[in-house]
């Protein structure tokens, strides 16, 4: 608070009540001057830091979408190969083994691991994030937005994925509980589930394909943020879609490396 002392002998004449005044206006005015400057020296402070924060999240969220990627491979190229095996199944042409989804580590299924936006939802609380430039807030949370919107993409598939799930417990052993044993379906319940494969492959090439987008966005942030980390990151633009990626032969594995795309 600023304190305006009176001055200590009255103004005789119009002269001294005007250098008076101009005294009193100067003083205020450096006073002011000096609030805003350390005001404005925190602040820009406070934009650095949070500008740096900000800029780690988004590179640690580019290898997240990598990590999606790969992960939505592994169960895309899991769910075709079971879809062939089933519909071999159908034609007649031999029995096959429940292919296992993929694990990215022993006993450990394949799980997309989507970006986060911890630092900026921080920002908003504490109100911070208005200290950032109106180019840079819209950015932030357009990615944000795709995020959300991947997120609930990703929810639809697991869900679909239950219920294929829950269709495969009717055929399981207590032996292999998790794994049903195709030879124990009617071709009325292969038909059936094969649909429900279709449709739980339908679901992660839409999640994947929205995965795509909100990579597009974040590729495009930190492309205004770090050129050099963008080239590194590789465009969404040059990935392949996910249906390029044909079944691997009945019965074999998923490797972890999907074949070479076929088509653009």
């Amino acid at each position: 608070m600023l304190d305006v002392h009176p001055p200590h002998q009255a103004a005789h004449t119009w002269k001294d009540f005007f250098i008076h005044i101009g005294t009193i206006c100067v003083g205020l005015l450096i006073a002011v001057g000096l609030e805003q400057a350390v005001e404005a020296i925190h602040h820009h402070h406070q934009r650095e830091y949070l500008e740096e924060q900000l800029n780690e999240e988004a590179h640690h969220n580019a290898g997240r979408i990598a990590s999606s990627y790969n992960a939505s491979d592994a169960e895309l190229v899991w769910l075709l190969g079971l879809q062939h095996d089933v519909q071999a199944m159908l034609a007649g042409h031999g029995k096959f083994d429940y292919r296992p989804r993929p694990e990215a580590e022993p006993g450990v299924p394949v799980l997309w691991d989507l970006p986060i936006s911890g630092v900026l939802d921080a920002a908003r609380q504490s109100g911070t994030v208005s200290l950032l430039p109106a180019n840079l807030i819209y950015g932030f949370a357009a990615d944000n937005h795709q995020t959300e919107i991947s997120y609930a993409y990703r929810t639809r598939f697991y869900e679909q994925l239950a219920h294929q799930q829950a269709f495969e417990s009717k055929f399981a052993t207590a032996q292999c509980p998790a794994t049903p044993d195709l030879t124990r379906m009617s071709p009325q319940q292969l038909d059936t589930y094969s649909k429900l494969i279709g449709e739980t492959y339908a679901a992660g090439i839409a999640a994947k394909n929205r995965l795509r987008i909100a990579e597009w966005v974040h590729d495009g942030l930190i492309q205004q943020r770090s050129p050099q980390q963008a080239a590194a990151n590789k465009s969404a633009v040059m990935r392949g879609h996910p249906n390029q990626f044909p079944p691997s032969a009945p019965g074999t594995p998923y490797t972890g490396t999907p074949t070479p795309p076929l088509c653009r």
